[in-house]
């Protein structure tokens, strides 16, 4: 299961998760590199070697240069970062952990981080936090540390971003408009049954599709804990880990997904197409489904995207969550030489905002523009760019909105949103997976065979629905989930 891509937009960036350090001398064959001093003579300089998920640039050479100028000067390091593409990286990583090749810093997030960091893998940076990760530590949300640690270690540095999200209904207003359609109280699934028949029978374009979305219409307001079927509710009772899929709340919305289905309100073949036929810009749906922050910022970032006026309304409060916390960290090897100076890079780049534009944007330009207000517009993305939800800070790269007093204003409220939304029952819980993966990718085949059609409505769950459970039960779901409440208590324990 892919778990590389973030696709829900922040406030700050539309983008859209072992051993104590000893002493580290500088390392030898690929981690040193000749240059010349400034009186002429040869010097050696640490490279430190940087894995990272993605698709290598075509000026990704002409920019990494020009970083290791400005590192070389500022800290005497330089970086080699090598770029794995997303379907490969996942698998590309495990291979190179578990053979024991020889790597400095890596990208990692998900089951792979509590796997991995269980086994040892990476350096525990909990003591370098208010030293040599002092600078990018300080601009962290408090939560990350939280969200990302695994009991009183935390494994991988979390990239700055948004970590307190939610889920908004979002509504065509021009068609919200033409119709007279009354979508201020909408705010379960439920609630948009009533909007739903209003503007079917007053729509007169057979092309407008009622719901807008494919296999994702479906929530729940619970915090998965293995991306799969286990999870804790947002609120109520939250010391039990149930099956999410046999709780309460989803069998409603299965059920209620199913009816839109039979009333025409959702794409008849929305459970098999493959391609997104609803994108923001086309204007052909009157409601979607979104993920992200504070309603200013994703309703700015959403309209800028589909270029007409929207109307958003959520469906639940928003919580800092694990998931969140992890979905972009990067991890100092365990066997790297360059433990040291990993440290000192991963600050650097978290805090020096030169070399964080360089990275995300490429050459000032030649891929982008610095404007008066020194925001940037980007000019050459196709040569070069990176997103930065996967790399670094995402509050420290330049703006691509101009300076106004609105943005000013909206960044507060920003900071303001992810600040103060309340934390998720289990932030900060990892459930150690690693003796289920046989049970996890059968769990996996059997999603894939019926999700796609219980989450569009197209089966109805009251026949169906059971049938999944039965075959997530004889896969060993019952068992991975006395193991996870067994592993959750010992949490709740120690809180």
């Amino acid at each position: 299961m892919k778990l590389w891509k973030k696709t829900v937009l922040t406030g700050a960036v539309l983008f859209s998760s072992a051993l104590a350090l000893a002493a580290c001398g500088g390392g030898s064959g690929e981690g040193e590199a000749k240059t010349k001093s400034k009186d002429g003579s040869d010097t050696e300089v640490t490279k430190v070697i940087w894995y990272q998920v993605g698709e290598e640039p075509k000026d990704f050479d002409q920019v990494l240069t020009e970083v290791n100028k400005k590192m070389k000067d500022d800290i005497g390091l330089e970086l080699d970062m090598r770029l794995i593409p997303d379907g490969d990286y996942q698998q590309k990583m495990g291979v190179m952990i578990n053979s024991g090749e020889e790597y400095d810093i890596a990208f990692i997030n998900g089951s792979d981080y509590v796997n991995y960091g269980n086994k040892g893998a990476f350096i525990d940076l909990t003591p370098h936090l208010d030293k040599e990760l002092k600078e990018a530590t300080d601009r962290l949300n408090d939560g990350f540390v939280k969200g990302a640690s695994m009991g009183e270690n935390l494994f991988a540095f979390p990239v700055n971003n948004a970590l307190a999200t939610t889920e908004y209904w979002v509504f065509n207003k021009e068609l919200v408009d033409k119709y007279d359609l009354d979508v201020e109280n909408v705010q379960s699934l439920q609630d948009l049954g009533p909007v739903l028949e209003a503007f079917t029978e007053k729509n007169d374009d057979p092309s407008i599709t009622p719901i807008g979305m494919t296999s994702t219409s479906v929530y729940a307001p619970y915090d998965f804990i293995n991306g799969q079927t286990l999870g804790v509710p947002f609120e109520g009772d939250v010391k039990e880990i149930v099956n999410v899929y046999d709780s309460k709340d989803m069998k409603e919305n299965m059920k209620t997904m199913h009816d839109y289905y039979q009333k025409g309100y959702i794409l008849k073949d929305a459970a098999t197409i493959t391609s997104n036929p609803f994108p923001l810009e086309g204007g052909n749906w009157l409601v979607k489904r979104e993920s992200g922050g504070d309603e200013t910022s994703i309703k700015n970032a959403l309209e800028g995207l589909s270029k007409r006026e929207l109307i958003l309304k959520p469906l639940n409060k928003a919580y800092k969550t694990t998931g969140f916390a992890r979905v972009g960290m990067h991890a100092i090897s365990a066997a790297s030489k360059r433990q040291a100076e990993s440290l000192k890079l991963l600050n650097y780049v978290n805090t020096n905002k030169e070399v964080a534009d360089l990275l995300v944007y490429g050459i000032e330009g030649q891929h982008y523009d610095r404007n008066d207000d020194d925001s940037i517009t980007m000019t050459n993305t196709k040569d070069y760019y990176q997103g930065a939800w996967a790399l670094l800070d995402c509050y420290l790269i330049s703006s691509t909105t101009p300076k106004t007093e609105d943005f000013e204003k909206n960044a507060e409220i920003a900071k303001a949103f992810q600040d103060e939304s309340p934390e998720s029952p289990i932030l900060g819980f990892s459930f150690d997976s690693s003796n289920f993966r046989t049970q996890m990718a059968s769990i996996n085949s059997i999603l894939d065979q019926y999700l796609p059609s219980l989450k569009t409505g197209t089966m109805d769950p009251e026949k169906v629905l059971p049938e999944m459970l039965e075959k997530i039960e004889q896969a060993g779901n019952q068992e991975m989930k006395e193991e996870a409440q067994r592993q959750y208590d010992e949490w709740l324990s120690k809180k």
